[in-house]
């Protein structure tokens, strides 16, 4: 995450000097309304419909990699 939130923030922070920016990552689905957050970053598949969401990176290609050995014992699964 910190390659797509530090370009961003890199950016952002000089003109707001006043601004205080406390980071805190997991792995749930946190509800940043009721957790009091002011804003969170997600992947774009995993934006709540009454959520405003805006694009902070290019979209991000994911791989999927494995030794042949193991694919050889294991289909492949196509997404």
């Amino acid at each position: 995450m910190q390659y797509v939130l530090w370009p961003a923030l890199e950016r952002f922070l000089p003109d707001y000097p006043d601004i205080r920016v406390e980071l805190t990552t997991d792995y749930g689905l946190t509800d940043i309304v009721q957790a009091r957050y002011d804003a969170g970053v997600r992947c774009g598949g995993l934006i709540a419909k009454d959520m405003v969401a805006v694009s902070i990176s290019p979209d991000i290609r994911m791989s999927v990699v494995g030794a042949l050995a193991y694919f050889a014992n294991h289909q492949a699964r196509r997404i």
